[in-house]
């Protein structure tokens, strides 16, 4: 009767050690499964900083800082590349590497005014910024492509990639009109409306021509209608006195 008890005893025993080792196992299998899992990668890029941390939080992944960088495009704080890229599938509890911008990269409009159009070019990308488009207007004291001045103008607070315009002189101005028919007219009275245009006498070739008064103009270069300056040269044919 005791060793009946005693076998009893021990099948009891043995069953509970099969129990907790079953019990042990499971734990230590779910314990791996959960460590073992994978995720999909969120898209973090656009995303503040501390808004990225909790989207990966919630796929159980870590935010890690990388590296800082200035860019012209994005605020300061915002994520600019991500690695693993997002989409893919990685364990859970990986650690994901973000790059984070510094916000554009501040400076002054440099000073270009008196530079040559390509030369200002050059220092202003240099300094970080874009030209963009260029006005050109006549000036009387400074000559043809060189840079009268700057939009913004210069030592104004910029950010990289801001856009710069040129304002470029054309030089002085030049006074033009539309060249007047001058056939059949008398040479005193062309040369009286030459003078009152600030225009140079024009240079004149005589042919006798009997059918017409002398001194009148026979040919003129440039045409009727053509636009003439104060550098244009006129020639003009003429009847013999």
């Amino acid at each position: 009767m005791r060793a009946l008890r005693f076998a009893l005893i021990g099948l009891l025993l043995a069953l509970a050690a099969f129990a907790g080792g079953m019990l042990v196992m499971d734990l230590a299998m779910g314990f791996v499964v959960r460590k073992g899992g994978s995720t999909v990668v969120p898209d973090v890029i656009g995303l503040r900083r501390a808004e990225a941390a909790r989207a990966l939080a919630e796929a159980d992944l870590d935010l890690v800082i990388e590296k800082e960088e200035f860019d012209a495009d994005s605020d300061s704080g915002v994520i600019l590349h991500q690695l693993p890229s997002p989409g893919g599938r990685v364990k859970q509890g990986r650690r994901i590497s973000v790059t984070i911008s510094r916000g554009p990269r501040w400076g002054t409009v440099p000073e270009v005014a008196g530079e040559r159009v390509r030369q200002a070019r050059i220092l202003l990308t240099r300094a970080g910024l874009r030209v963009e488009g260029d006005g050109y207007v006549p000036h009387e004291a400074i000559e043809r492509d060189l840079v009268i001045a700057t939009s913004p103008i210069a030592g104004t607070p910029a950010a990289s990639g801001e856009s710069v315009r040129l304002l470029v002189s054309l030089g002085p101005a030049t006074t033009g009109f539309l060249m007047p028919d001058l056939n059949g007219k008398a040479i005193e009275a062309v040369n009286r409306h030459f003078r009152l245009f600030q225009l140079p006498l024009a240079r004149v070739t005589y042919r006798a021509d009997p059918g017409a008064p002398p001194g009148t103009v026979l040919e003129q270069t440039p045409l009727p209608g053509e636009r003439v300056d104060r550098e244009t040269a006129i020639e003009l044919t003429v009847s013999s006195p």
